[in-house]
């Protein structure tokens, strides 16, 4: 029997898988080209375009649908990425390397926290959004952080677009400068700084293929290292932001219960004998679950929100990812020679 909240809901489900259609459609069509390779992007575009341009009325009868897309679909994206994850990477990577890691991404955290509203004017909600992209990994980690601080769809779409904008360019970047020899890394050394410094896995693969085999396997387990610290960071999170609160059931209702499935779903691919082609199903739904969450997000944004706070928000996250290359690239030449 279909209720009230159902009859609200549907049309805003169905007009959000329509238009992520069209982006998934494009990437897949033309994975090879430069404008359709990232779905996401171009998701969070169509979105934003479509809240812009069409009047308030219409935009509002959807908004029930693109509120439960943006919050349910993520949550199970979130949990289906947990079967790209394997626990044995970190032997893989090395004690210097987990390291290397491990001290980049809680330093570029510590230091968001330290200069984001001091020095830029930047909010807690929005500073601990876009370190997260930078630190763990890019788009994903925003859109999982966003429900344990409770932040509005238009600062979410600030530091989606932000991580995805500033990983992007040092995805064309970094083969560029190997090739001329501006980066003094081996191929091993590239890799690790590579995984270490790029905000998405996406970003990640495509720089680490134009660099080399090599370069891409150490870059894909390095990059993997630094989503598995996801789970601890989001628990972390959930105790230190309840704590602020006053409500005795502030942890309960902070905490991000999708985690667990995603950290079930990381040893599931770790111990498990999962099949090539289940693997290959849940990666692709996970791709499409997750466009389809930033489409919804995209559809609750307004162009003057974002206007307001996301140069300031740039300009910090740019800093924390030349923190991130500076401190990756010292401690690469210092330990992994």
């Amino acid at each position: 029997m279909k209720t009230k909240t159902d009859s609200a809901i549907n049309p805003g489900v169905f007009l959000v898988l329509i238009l992520s259609s069209i982006p998934l459609g494009l990437h897949y069509a033309y994975p090879n080209t430069t404008w359709f390779s990232n779905p996401v992007m171009m998701a969070l575009i169509i979105g934003i375009f479509y809240t812009n341009i069409f009047p308030s009325h219409i935009v509002e009868r959807f908004k029930a649908g693109t509120n439960y897309v943006s919050g349910r679909f993520l949550h199970m994206a979130i949990i289906l990425y947990g079967f790209q994850l394997d626990l044995h990477d970190v032997y893989e990577v090395g004690l210097s390397g987990f390291l290397i890691v491990t001290l980049v991404m809680f330093t570029t955290l510590l230091l968001a926290k330290l200069i984001g509203k001091r020095v830029f004017g930047v909010d807690d909600d929005l500073a601990i959004l876009t370190a997260s992209g930078t630190a763990i990994c890019g788009a994903a980690a925003v859109l999982a952080i966003a429900p344990i601080v409770k932040s509005p769809p238009h600062k979410n779409t600030i530091a989606v677009s932000i991580v995805i904008l500033l990983g992007s360019l040092g995805m064309l970047l970094y083969p560029l400068f190997y090739r001329l020899d501006l980066i003094h890394l081996d191929a091993s050394q590239i890799g690790l700084f590579v995984g270490a410094t790029l905000h998405g896995v996406s970003h990640v693969v495509a720089a680490g293929t134009a660099i080399g085999e090599e370069a891409l396997r150490s870059a894909v387990m390095v990059k993997m290292v630094r989503v598995l610290w996801m789970f601890p960071f989001m628990i972390v999170l959930s105790i230190w932001v309840a704590r602020k609160e006053t409500e005795s059931k502030a942890l309960f209702s902070r905490a991000p219960w999708f985690a667990l499935g995603f950290v079930l779903a990381i040893f599931a691919n770790s111990f498990l004998d999962i099949p090539l082609f289940i693997q290959k199903v849940t990666h692709h739904l996970e791709s499409a679950l997750m466009v389809t969450a930033i489409m919804g997000l995209g559809m609750q944004t307004y162009v003057r929100e974002v206007r307001s706070a996301g140069h300031t928000c740039f300009l910090l996250a740019l800093s924390l990812f030349v923190w991130t290359i500076v401190s990756s690239y010292g401690l690469t030449k210092l330990f992994c020679y």
